[in-house]
């Protein structure tokens, strides 16, 4: 048996990423601007976005009051990853909001509440260091700590705590989770 390694959006539902710093729609018809994604879909981002008022005002300090804009920022901080996963299901209900990896990450001013952390399992969540030493999986610890500029045991318990929140039982476990999710 092999996994699915198709976009999502390509089999059921829609899938939203980010292309040249704009967002796209991606569903079995193929890839659109935007903006000619569905109107259900458009309508449950928009939903979304305004039924949190923090995120909304996330939105609005990154882009300014302009509805579009905001609606585009929201569905590239909250849905821009390129996963296999869709983001929409073909009765119109959102998923999750995803990791994205945006270059901001570390600067940008609303970090935390205009995006997700990674989560792991429903509800569960990498802390920030813990998601910095994630993206790093490849890396052996001693590189990793060299990198984040710390001791390699640390960098050895926030793995413990990584695998032990993720249910995960080994580094390549975690680089097959985290490529199937297009984080690295």
């Amino acid at each position: 048996m092999t996994a699915n390694r198709l976009p999502g959006g390509l089999i059921e539902g829609g899938e939203i990423f980010t292309l040249n710093r704009m967002p796209m729609y991606l569903d079995a018809n193929g890839v659109k601007d935007f903006w000619q994604a569905p109107r259900p879909v458009l309508d449950a981002l928009l939903h979304s976005m305004r039924s949190q008022p923090k995120v909304e005002a996330a939105m609005e300090v990154r882009v300014g009051s302009d509805e579009r804009r905001k609606l585009e920022e929201f569905a590239k901080c909250q849905y821009g990853a390129l996963n296999t996963a869709p983001d929409i299901d073909n009765n119109g209900n959102l998923s999750t909001p995803e990791y994205v990896p945006c270059s901001e990450r570390g600067n940008c001013p609303v970090e935390g509440v205009g995006c997700s952390s990674i989560m792991v399992q429903q509800g569960i969540f990498l802390t920030k260091i813990e998601t910095r030493v994630f993206k790093l999986v490849i890396w052996p610890d001693r590189i990793i700590a060299a990198m984040l500029e710390m001791n390699e045991l640390t960098i050895k318990t926030h793995w413990k705590n990584i695998r032990m929140k993720m249910g995960l039982q080994s580094k390549l476990q975690i680089v097959h989770w985290a490529t199937e999710r297009g984080i690295i």
